[in-house]
């Protein structure tokens, strides 16, 4: 007998032993291979459902929830149009490679293959300047970080392992902000225009409701009476990020409010959407975003006013407040800012143009120019 081998019953033991730790290393690359990072196309919209309900019980607003569920609805159509089969890495890369350029397509961004531009005249959707227009890198990387916040839930809801854009570089915002803003007289010609429409009362009240408060096109069309105190000239409303806020106006817009909500016969206490959508007046329709944006185009063209859109009057309200001496700090809690640097922004866009005004009007090159 061999003193230094060990007995037979050891060394089956050890063998098993050894076979399993063989094994192990195997198992675990095809746990890996088959890892649960990309989901069935199919199965996207249901989880867009499911996700949907679960922030509304978490009393999330309706605005985060809207924007998220168009972007991943954006997806959904893109993949059906590629036949893509698979929400993944790759079909990522290449939906937000397609929000940058399809643009250039002939159809244009969301169109149909086989569309032109000539197709989408007059018709409704997609608004035909934002088919053919790049967008800028700000919102393709808005894209990306709403989808990695909905992955994020997958992944804490089980049904994914990993999140399939972790994968994906994250977009640079490289463009500068430009601040399109209305001069006074264009301000005026579009009051103008509005006292003059079909809807004189509720067009005025818009126009320079919007002109004093800068609020965002969705804070815009889902204010209701309630929100507003007709009395102290003010609203108080939940903004973006879930906010809740107050803008204050000044007594002619006041007046013009009062006089729109008199016109259209409101009782005291009655609610409903301060600017409604008159085609639908018996039900007190709420004017959407696509809505606001036709209206403000068709003043705009009345009053001969480029770039007339919800947000060129924020930016032309937060310029004229800087430039009234505003303090920053309270500008930014106005305007319902998440950060001070974004208001800064309209500080600095300000002394800009206060610098080449100074500037151009300067005593001594006037004196100089007269020689």
């Amino acid at each position: 007998m061999n003193l230094t081998s060990p007995p037979q019953g050891q060394t089956v033991a050890r063998r098993i032993v050894q076979k399993r730790r063989v094994a192990a290393p195997t198992s675990k690359p095809a746990i890996i291979a088959e890892r649960r990072d990309f989901l069935l196309a199919a199965r996207v919209p249901f989880l867009v459902r499911s996700w949907a309900v679960d922030m509304e019980s978490a009393n999330r607003s309706d605005r985060y929830i809207g924007n998220v569920t168009e972007i991943l609805e954006k997806w959904i159509w893109w993949a059906g149009h590629n036949q893509c089969e698979r929400f993944d890495t790759n079909s990522l890369r290449g939906f937000l490679r397609y929000v940058q350029t399809g643009h250039q397509l002939p159809e244009g961004r969301w169109g149909e293959p086989g569309q032109t531009r000539q197709d989408h005249l007059g018709k409704p959707g997609y608004p035909i300047n934002q088919r053919y227009s790049p967008v800028a890198d700000s919102t393709v990387l808005d894209y990306y970080r709403r989808i990695r916040g909905w992955c994020s839930w997958l992944v804490k809801q089980d049904y994914l392992e990993y999140s399939p854009i972790d994968r994906v570089t994250q977009p640079l915002a490289r463009s500068k902000p430009q601040f399109n803003v209305f001069s006074e007289d264009e301000v005026r010609r579009m009051e103008a225009a509005a006292r003059k429409s079909k809807t004189a009362a509720r067009d005025t009240a818009l126009v320079l409701f919007l002109v004093d408060t800068g609020l965002r096109a969705e804070e815009v069309t889902t204010l209701t009476w309630s929100q507003v105190n007709m009395d102290k000239d003010e609203a108080t409303f939940q903004g973006k990020g879930d906010k809740t806020r107050t803008v204050w106006w000044s007594r002619e817009v006041g007046r013009a409010l009062y006089a729109w909500r008199s016109e259209w016969e409101l009782p005291e206490g009655t609610n409903g959407p301060v600017f409604p959508s008159l085609a639908n007046r018996a039900h007190g329709g709420t004017m959407d975003r696509g809505g606001l944006r036709h209206l403000l185009a068709r003043l705009g063209r009345v009053a001969k006013v480029e770039r007339c859109n919800p947000h060129t009057f924020r930016h032309t309200c937060a310029t004229m407040r800087a430039l009234s001496g505003m303090e920053p700090f309270v500008l930014k809690e106005f305007l319902g800012h998440e950060s001070i640097e974004t208001t800064m922004k309209y500080i600095k866009f300000v002394r800009a143009d206060l610098s080449a005004s100074s500037r151009k009007h300067s005593p001594v090159a006037m004196l100089r120019r007269k020689r």
